[in-house]
C-alpha cells in the first residue's frame, strides 16, 4: 500500500499528498471542511507561498496512510481520513508540528468497492473546533472530539454505487449536512452535530450517482441549501 505524505504549505491548494499551511508566525484562517468555507474553494488570505516543493518552504512532512480526502484545519489541529490495509482512519495532527496525534478506527465490517482512481477514504472531513465529522461510504458518519474520543455515530448504507461514495459532509448551524447519491435510493441527509440524530432526510430519486457536496446559500433572509446532481 502506498503512503501519502502530508506537509506544511500554504491554505489553498490542497494535493493529494501535501497538506498546504503558512508558517505558525503568520498562520492563516481555517479551511474547515472540503474546498474551504461553504466549499467555494477561495481564501481571503493575502501574500501566500506560490512555490513550494519538497526542498522548498516544506515546514514539516508526515508519511500518512493512502487516501484521496482533502485535510480539514481548524484551530491546532488538522484532520484527514485514510486507509491502512483494510482499516479506514480518522487521523488528526497537531498543526505547528505535523505530529499524528491519535488514530481512529471506522467501525465498518466491509470495505466498499471503489474505482480504480478512487479510495474508501474519499470524503474530508468537516470540523469546527468542538468535533470533526468524517464519512466513509463503508459505514456512514462519525464524530470525534479534538482529543479522539468518539461523540456519536450514525450507521448509513449500504449504498448502492459501484464506484464509491466519495461526497464529503459539511457543518451548517446545528447540523451535519451529507448528500447521499446512488444508484437507487439518492438522499439528502440532515444529523444533529451534537447528537448524531437524524434531523430530517430529503429524497432525491430522480440524481443517481452524484459526488456533490453541499453549499448553504443565503438569499433574501432565507438560508437555503444547495447540492449538484445528475439527472436521470
Amino acid at each position: 500500500m502506498k503512503k501519502a505524505r502530508v506537509g506544511l504549505l500554504s491554505p489553498i491548494l490542497f494535493p493529494a499528498a501535501l497538506l498546504p499551511l503558512i508558517s505558525p508566525e503568520a498562520r492563516a484562517a481555517d479551511w474547515p471542511q472540503f474546498r474551504g468555507p461553504n466549499a467555494a474553494g477561495v481564501s481571503e488570505e493575502s501574500e501566500l507561498p506560490v512555490k513550494f516543493g519538497p526542498e522548498e518552504g516544506v515546514a514539516w512532512s508526515t508519511p500518512l496512510p493512502a487516501g484521496i480526502s482533502s485535510p480539514a484545519v481548524v484551530g491546532k489541529r488538522i484532520y484527514l481520513t485514510g486507509l491502512r490495509e483494510k482499516e479506514l482512519l480518522t487521523i488528526a495532527l497537531d498543526r505547528e508540528t505535523g505530529m499524528v496525534l491519535w488514530e481512529r478506527r471506522a467501525p465498518a465490517e466491509k470495505i466498499e468497492e471503489v474505482h480504480p482512481t478512487s479510495n474508501p477514504a474519499a470524503s474530508t472531513p468537516a470540523a469546527d473546533g468542538a468535533r470533526a465529522v468524517v464519512f466513509f461510504g463503508s459505514y456512514g458518519l462519525l464524530a470525534y472530539d479534538p482529543e479522539g474520543k468518539e461523540l456519536w455515530r450514525l450507521p448509513l448504507g449500504p449504498f448502492k454505487n459501484p464506484f464509491g461514495e466519495a461526497s464529503s459532509p459539511i457543518i451548517a448551524g446545528d447540523l451535519v449536512l451529507l448528500n447521499c447519491d446512488q444508484d437507487v435510493g439518492s438522499f439528502l441527509l440532515a444529523a444533529d452535530k451534537v447528537t448524531g440524530k437524524e434531523r430530517w432526510r430529503t429524497e432525491r430519486p430522480g440524481f443517481p450517482r452524484g459526488f456533490a457536496t453541499p453549499v448553504i446559500w443565503e438569499a433574501d433572509g432565507r438560508r437555503q441549501v444547495v447540492v449538484a446532481g445528475t439527472l436521470r
